[in-house]
């Protein structure tokens, strides 16, 4: 199914308790956001099927978005312009998910990639900022991000928060990334590759525990 918001001429305000696309292993579900408002309580983009929704306008305010929820799901967010207003966000829950940041504010107070054991989460941001209180990549599961323009702003990422997740943070070309605390690998394995652009840090950390290990390069 496809639901197209913002087409109108005037602009709409869409207030869901619960948002599921793609809810069974066999469907398939899109959500477009053009213009005006959509609010949730919870947002599940691929379910336990494919889930995908594309925001090139208007706001999303929601307190728990999730892609690839269950094992089998898979859930793409694309952000190209309007805002999204997120409180606790998970990119590969149980399944896999992908969120592509191409322009737009993205705000959140949590951001997990990557969360359970099997999952796999990528984010790639190319422009536009990220604001996030804690970013973790590879939280239990594997978790990617690569920035390749854009910046990205945090109090803390992790990289492999917790033992057995794999956490990888690529940075190149004019990206911009600033953090109070950046953890590399501290119970996990997490690895920062750096190419070129701009990542200002507090304090730096790596393999604080003994299943831990991190390398930077």
């Amino acid at each position: 199914g496809i639901f197209n918001q913002g087409k109108m001429p005037r602009a709409t305000k869409h207030t869901a308790a619960v948002l599921t696309l793609g809810g069974l292993s066999s469907g398939v579900g899109t959500y477009n956001l053009a213009s005006g408002e959509l609010i949730s309580a919870v947002q599940n983009i691929g379910m336990a099927g494919n889930g995908t929704l594309n925001q090139s306008g208007g706001s999303n305010n929601v307190a728990s978005l999730n892609l690839g929820m269950l094992a089998g799901g898979v859930g793409t967010y694309n952000l190209s312009n309007g805002g999204l207003t997120v409180t606790a966000e998970s990119i590969g829950v149980a399944g896999s998910g992908t969120f592509n940041q191409t322009g737009s504010s993205h705000q959140v107070v949590s951001l997990s990639i990557g969360s359970e054991y099997g999952s796999s989460g990528t984010y790639n941001l190319s422009a536009g900022s990220l604001n996030a209180l804690a970013e973790t990549i590879g939280v239990a599961g594997e978790g990617r991000f690569a920035q390749s323009g854009g910046t990205n702003t945090a109090s803390v990422v992790t990289l492999g928060g917790q033992d057995g997740g794999l956490g990888f943070y690529t940075l190149g070309n004019g990206a911009i990334l600033s953090a109070d605390t950046e953890h590399i690998g501290p119970n996990g394995v997490g690895v920062f590759e750096q190419n070129a652009g701009t990542n200002t840090v507090g304090t730096l950390t790596f393999g604080q525990q003994s299943s831990g290990g991190g390398g930077f390069y």
